[in-house]
């Protein structure tokens, strides 16, 4: 567990383009503490996971997903479509939205609601 929430933690940091040294200093913290943090070697309090996702800009769900288990088949493929499209720029976002738009009223035409004839 300490070493998947480390994981997350590392993959954050290195996309919002931070080196150790620099979370370290965000955090109030010292260097080989985030070094043993990301490498699962100590576990984080609640606390400063919440401190570290908010310097991340990240959600606490980000770095603890791999231990939330979503209810429903939905659920599941609404976060699935969520967590896509958060990497994708502003820009991006739009252009995926007015196309899954497009595709989704072009279904619904068809009546059929078969996606395979699309």
């Amino acid at each position: 567990m300490k070493q998947k929430i480390g994981e997350q933690i590392r993959n954050a940091r290195l996309k919002k383009g931070l080196s150790q040294e620099m979370l370290a200093q965000l955090t109030g913290s010292s260097v080989s503490r985030i070094s043993r943090l990301e490498t699962g070697k100590t576990m984080v309090g609640i606390e400063s996971l919440l401190h570290i996702a908010d310097i991340l800009e990240v959600g606490i769900d980000d770095l603890l997903q791999d231990f939330i288990h979503y209810g429903s088949v939905e659920e599941q493929i609404r976060n699935q479509i969520f967590f896509l499209l958060r990497s994708c720029t502003r820009e991006q976002q739009l252009y995926w939205v007015e196309n899954l738009q497009a595709y989704v009223d072009c279904v619904k035409e068809d009546n059929t609601g078969d996606p395979q004839k699309h």
